[in-house]
């Protein structure tokens, strides 16, 4: 977002002394990064929530997942709304010379350092499945096991207790 500000802030500042129209698609390349960003982001994602999610849990996760992305649409349009409301439609115009495109793109790199910063706190707290401290209990042991492994275990169990009652 601050290489698409410094580049929108430079193609307005060009367009508009030089008073001549320049194309919008010197922003592509930012677009480009922002895709590919977000490309990267939703794999690791969805790798996360498959991998630490319960077993049991592994498609209601790839639908949370999903859930997330939708819920971040409907939050980048109420963002648009709140933006155009608070700047009385000055920063987002069809006209990008007249706009201030580049003040958006500041204030999205202001929410995602933000949202970074949120994201370190809870990381820094989180437990992978393999590192949970202290002796885990049977349940914690059945929650990670898939269901026919907790049915071998049992029917090893009564078999053992079947041979030390005898006939």
């Amino acid at each position: 977002m601050i290489a698409a500000a410094i580049v929108e802030k430079q193609r307005r500042e060009f367009a508009v002394h030089q008073n001549t129209k320049i194309s919008a698609f010197w922003l592509v390349l930012q677009y480009f990064l922002v895709g590919a960003g977000e490309a990267f982001v939703y794999v690791g994602q969805l790798e996360f929530f498959i991998r630490e999610a319960p077993d049991r849990m592994k498609s209601m996760s790839t639908g949370l997942f999903l859930s997330t992305i939708s819920m971040g649409f409907y939050v980048s349009t109420l963002l648009v709304t709140v933006v155009d409301k608070v700047t009385k439609k000055s920063w987002l115009r069809s006209n990008l010379n007249k706009g201030r495109v580049d003040y958006f793109y500041l204030l999205l790199a202001v929410l995602g350092a933000l949202n970074f910063l949120v994201f370190l706190a809870f990381a820094t707290r989180h437990q992978y499945k393999g590192q949970q401290h202290g002796s885990p209990n049977n349940s914690f042991k059945k929650e990670h096991k898939s269901s026919n492994d907790i049915r071998v275990e049992e029917m090893a169990e009564i078999i053992r207790i079947e041979a030390k009652e005898g006939p």
